[in-house]
């Protein structure tokens, strides 16, 4: 099958032009002008933009709880995606009831997933059942083609629980595999504590998921850049100080030492005020997530998953 699409502006991350866009059995093979026929289907593009599929990396279709009950929308949703130009999809896949992980990921694309989804999918592996075969399938996971994997630090008292010594042998094994390791930044012991002291106030409205998260309870979430793994990231990062910090692989980063973020952090007071000064909030330029603090090259942040 032979199609082409003529006369539209193409859109790429470095530029804009006209150019004609040959496919052929899915696959784009020509981008140019006068491209030599025959075609099967000619679609025109005229004052329309031509841009590439979208890939949400970030995604929960069918994702189970902790007690193992599906809560999110199903697969056969998916064709949303499609509506809006997104054409990849990255699932997050947890541990099937009683699976280990890369058993897990086979049931989801063959079983779960299988003819119900609209555009393509990868997976995040994402360990709810810490075993002693977990680390070990780090390896296999990424030799299958799942080359990220993201861990809990919160939920202290779940199955989604990491400890410290299951995160550092999780990080040793992907720094040595090549994987991108995430992780659900935050200190569960701290945050019980504020939640527990929201609850007792009376504050029970859903504003208060947000303020009993203030940016030091969640960045100092034992996140230590240890030597042996340069491969961990942060995921659900609020506040610029934890960028830094993640980003740099800084366990004092912007939040610590002279010149810090000087906002009030209770839990209850609301957001607070930067103080003035070349290192205030109030001072700092936007967090480019893509290219690291202050617009400087870095290693783009992967989404964070299963909240």
């Amino acid at each position: 099958m032979r199609t082409l699409v003529k006369n539209g502006t193409i859109v790429t991350a470095e530029s804009e032009y006209k150019a004609d866009i040959l496919i052929v059995d899915e696959k784009i093979t020509s981008i140019g002008t006068n491209l030599e026929g025959p075609f099967d289907r000619i679609l025109d593009a005229e004052g329309k933009y031509v841009l590439p599929g979208g890939v949400d990396n970030h995604a929960h279709f069918e994702a189970l709880n902790t007690d193992g009950i599906t809560t999110n929308e199903p697969y056969a949703t998916t064709w949303v995606a499609l509506q809006g130009g997104t054409t990849t999809i990255v699932d997050f896949c947890t541990n099937e009831p009683g699976m280990n992980l890369v058993d897990s990921v086979n049931y989801r694309l063959n079983v779960r997933a299988k003819g119900k989804v609209a555009p393509d999918i990868a997976i995040h592996a994402c360990c709810n059942d810490f075993t002693d075969e977990t680390v070990g399938e780090i390896k296999k996971l990424v030799e299958m083609g799942v080359p990220t994997m993201k861990l809990f630090l919160a939920y202290k008292g779940t199955s989604l629980y990491m400890d410290d010594s299951k995160l550092l042998a999780c990080l040793e094994e992907a720094g040595k595999q090549g994987m991108t390791m995430m992780v659900h930044a935050e200190n569960p012991d701290v945050l019980d504590k504020c939640r527990n002291d929201a609850a007792a106030t009376g504050h029970y409205e859903p504003k208060y998921h947000y303020m009993t998260r203030p940016p030091l309870r969640r960045g100092g979430s034992r996140l230590p850049c240890h030597p042996v793994c340069g491969c961990h990231a942060l995921s659900h990062v609020h506040c610029p100080c934890q960028l830094h910090r993640g980003w740099r692989g800084d366990p004092q980063g912007s939040c610590g030492g002279q010149g810090g973020d000087r906002r009030d952090l209770s839990p209850l007071s609301g957001a607070g005020q930067a103080q003035d000064g070349p290192s205030g909030l109030a001072h700092r330029r936007p967090v480019d997530l893509l290219s690291g603090p202050a617009g400087q090259g870095g290693p783009g942040l992967p989404m964070e998953g299963a909240e």
